[in-house]
């Protein structure tokens, strides 16, 4: 978890490069510039679109890009693959791979690819002409699962891809748990299931007639799903509930959706991330906590379905303007107090303190103050100096009773 406690009562960068934010029960904890790190052009990319993040099994990590194809972080540097590498269409939406584990790269209008002795070979699916692949995903047994905007497919024994029964609608994300497969779509959830020898994708009785862009499942078994314009819902079983603007997003178009090794759930959007800490039993949400580019997340508007946690339990997201990397072990519980400056002191309303000071000083506060046991109800004010944001350096401060 980002914060060890229930709620933050204020924030201020004291210094470039790190974000103090106070807490209600925990003291302070600072944010440094190195629990954010982006990439972008300037580290090799070939756009500045992120739009898919994956490491393969042989621990090697794939960026996909908007119109700048597929580049990998190799022990011997950055490697770039598109057009001259096979992979014809550079706009890619989705990186997985299939049962053989090469990877699998799904394009927003040639359909899907294979990578195979360093070049992209095109993969027919089910002997039709698919355009857009959204998703990739793999069930337990390594089979891989296909989204695209005309219905869902699925690998064979062979490497083949057959279609799956069913509606031939968008589909936008899939989740795989054990033999259940779930899927995102233009016209709600859709679940497959067995029917005979033939498994069947069919509509959930819940979220009909929504436009749903992403999902994922916990521990629990909650099902995590983000819509284009109804913010996120949560459904267990029958149980179906929503977090909204109201509730503390950032926004109600969510385009990413991710538990962390927490399972906490991050929720992206245009308006940068959203973390919600829950309960142990993933029931309750604890606290909302928002990241932009005043927290460090210079990205922002986050790519539909570009996420990742790491096997290191870092997290990836996806932007618009490249992609971050969040490393909560870079986020620093510090034990000193930040500097502050007192700019005035009260007991009740403010009196003459001249029966219990030798003097004022230069900014009219008592020295050498010697109160009797009657006179304790002081209110402090201070300020805490900001260099990089002045204007959220104060720091209110009420203390009672002493």
């Amino acid at each position: 978890m980002v914060l060890g406690i229930l709620w933050c009562a204020t924030c201020c960068r004291i210094f470039p490069g790190a974000v103090w934010a106070g807490t209600g029960f925990g003291g302070i904890t600072k944010f440094t510039g190195d629990a954010f790190v982006h990439f972008t052009e300037r580290d090799g990319l070939r756009s500045r679109i992120v739009s898919a993040i994956h490491r393969t099994p042989d621990g090697l990590l794939w960026l996909a890009t908007a119109s700048g194809g597929v580049a990998c972080w190799k022990p011997s540097g950055l490697k770039n693959y598109g057009p001259a590498e096979g992979l014809i269409d550079p706009y890619v939406l989705g990186l997985s791979e299939d049962r053989s584990g090469r990877l699998l790269a799904g394009t927003a209008a040639h359909g899907l690819f294979r990578l195979k002795d360093e070049r992209f070979h095109h993969v027919a699916l089910g002997g039709s002409e698919v355009e857009r692949v959204n998703a990739i995903a793999l069930d337990e047994s390594g089979r891989s699962w296909v989204a695209t905007d005309a219905g869902l497919y699925r690998e064979d024994n062979t490497g083949t891809y057959t279609f799956v029964e069913g509606p031939r609608i968008s589909i936008s994300d899939l989740e795989v748990a054990g033999d259940t497969l779930w899927a995102t779509t233009v016209k709600g959830l859709y679940r497959t299931m067995k029917v005979g020898e033939q498994v069947q994708l069919l509509p959930v009785p819940f979220l009909q007639g929504r436009i749903l862009t992403t999902l994922e499942r916990d521990g629990q078994g909650n099902l995590w799903i983000g819509s284009k314009e109804h913010g996120l819902f949560r459904l267990n079983g029958n149980s179906l509930d929503s977090l909204t603007t109201h509730s503390g997003l950032s926004s109600n178009a969510i385009e990413q959706v991710l538990l962390d090794a927490y399972e906490n759930v991050w929720v992206g959007s245009r308006r940068g991330i959203d973390l919600l800490e829950l309960d142990v039993l993933q029931e309750h949400v604890l606290s909302v906590k928002h990241y932009g580019t005043d927290e460090g997340f210079i990205g922002l508007e986050t790519f539909r379905n570009a996420s990742m946690l790491d096997t290191d339990s870092t997290l990836w997201f996806g932007t618009l303007r490249g992609a971050t990397r969040y490393d909560a072990r870079e986020v620093l519980r510090d034990p000193r107090e930040p500097n502050i400056h007192f700019t005035d002191l009260t007991l009740y309303e403010k009196p003459d303190w001249a029966p219990w000071c030798d003097s004022l000083g230069r900014s009219g506060l008592p020295v050498h103050l010697q109160l009797p046991h009657d006179k304790n109800h002081l209110t402090f004010s201070f300020t805490g100096i900001s260099l990089a944001y002045p204007e959220r350096g104060a720091l209110p401060l009420h203390l009672g009773r002493v």
